[in-house]
């Protein structure tokens, strides 16, 4: 990680646990990996003495003798009965198509990331039978939006509060049908911060929509297909690429859906990051490809340069 990077994460822990000390300059210039970070920070979070820093170790002694030629790795910290492993990608075919609708009388509500993907994933499903509804986020979230057309179904949050949001959802389930399967677009920041204001109250109303419209979503997985995805834009390689620059907090994505799918082993649950080069009208196809995907098994799947993609530990 460079300079800017290692200030921007500092910071951001430094805000949300004001007890952390500061760090003399001098120190953090010798922390270039997150683990050293977390070594480093570590022992002032449980109070003990902390760990001598990078250029503690490596100092010239009294005599003059030359620093040690090893690189400062901390060991990974152990933990008993768990093992510490490095994922990597797994190349996947294109996924096969299973015929399917939603319930009779039930929707797919799709949230608006401000670009014009809405709008096509929203054509793309009513193509094929399945009545789409945009969630419009207020502007001081989603800034600037693209325009729906006329023929796109949409509901608008006059404000960002839980209250607008629960009247929202209400809405829409009298105005079109319980929600039986649901589509979250996660918008790119045209500027990613590690930890940004806008992500955060994105992913907080994603977490309150799955609260919601959870009896909605199994009750249509008892009768058809129900789904819950998340699409977020990354790099397209499910954050792994190291490729480009993005907020953090999309990331999380992927772990909501991972809970959903133990909580909600009849509905449909996946995390999907695209990466940000695709066009609107392609980003779509894929969206709506892996929705009629028969194989649930798998969790995440990454669109981008490495093709499609998902995660695996070392053993596979």
């Amino acid at each position: 990680i460079d300079s800017i990077k290692r200030v921007q994460i500092l910071g951001a822990m430094q805000e949300r646990m004001p007890g952390m000390p500061s760090f003399k300059p001098e120190h953090l210039a010798e922390l270039s990996t997150l683990g050293q970070v977390l070594e480093h920070v570590r022992p002032h979070l449980l109070g003990a003495a902390p760990t001598p820093t990078p250029s503690a170790l490596s100092a010239p002694s009294a005599v003059n003798t030359a620093p040690s030629a090893v690189d400062y790795a901390p060991a990974p910290a152990v933990i008993p009965g768990a093992e510490r492993s490095v994922v990597r990608l797994l190349h996947l075919p294109p996924p096969d198509a299973l015929e399917c609708a939603l319930p009779a009388g039930t929707c797919c509500l799709i949230t608006d990331d401000g670009s014009p993907l809405a709008a096509a994933v929203a054509q793309a499903l009513n193509a094929r039978g399945w009545p789409a509804v945009v969630l419009r986020f207020p502007e001081s979230i989603v800034p600037n939006p693209a325009p729906l057309p006329p023929a796109v179904s949409r509901v608008v949050l006059a404000d960002a509060s839980e209250a607008q949001l629960e009247q929202a959802l209400q809405l829409v389930a009298q105005s079109y049908g319980p929600v039986a399967a649901f589509i979250h677009l996660h918008p790119r920041a045209a500027q990613p911060t590690l930890l940004d204001a806008n992500d955060t109250a994105l992913i907080r109303h994603v977490f309150l929509t799955a609260r919601t419209i959870s009896p909605s979503l199994q009750a249509a997985a008892a009768q058809a297909r129900s789904c819950f995805f998340t699409v977020a834009r990354m790099d397209g390689a499910l954050g792994i690429g190291m490729r480009d620059d993005y907020s953090a907090i999309p990331g999380g994505l992927a772990g909501l859906t991972k809970t959903l799918r133990h909580e909600w082993p009849y509905v449909f649950c996946r995390s999907l990051d695209l990466s940000p080069e695709l066009e609107a009208v392609h980003a779509a196809d894929l969206i709506v490809a892996e929705l009629h995907d028969p194989d649930r098994l798998i969790a995440d799947v990454g669109y981008g340069p490495y093709g499609r993609v998902s995660l695996v530990g070392p053993e596979l």
